[in-house]
């Protein structure tokens, strides 16, 4: 499974900016003490404010990432990150 983070990002210099980024994330284990490892309850609009309620553990790994971002202009910034299991 590939989760798709979209951030924007601004470059506020004159000059293009090359940055290397690594990028990690973390599976939810429970929510209110509620085991949704596996991605249960599996309900489409389900919203986790924050870590509070959750435990979560840090997947294996980190993806990295090098780009340049034009002088004075705003763009996506794309980050996949393929887990190797289910759940959020």
């Amino acid at each position: 499974m590939t989760v798709d983070f979209n951030v924007a990002v601004t470059n506020l210099t004159a000059t293009s900016q090359t940055v290397a980024l690594n990028f990690s994330a973390h599976h939810i284990l429970t929510y209110n003490g509620v085991d949704v490892s596996d991605g249960q309850p599996g309900q489409p609009g389900i919203t986790f404010n924050g870590p509070a309620g959750t435990t979560q553990a840090l997947m294996p790994g980190t993806q990295a990432f090098t780009d340049t971002w034009n002088p004075s202009g705003t763009m996506p910034l794309p980050l996949p990150y393929r887990f190797g299991a289910c759940g959020y």
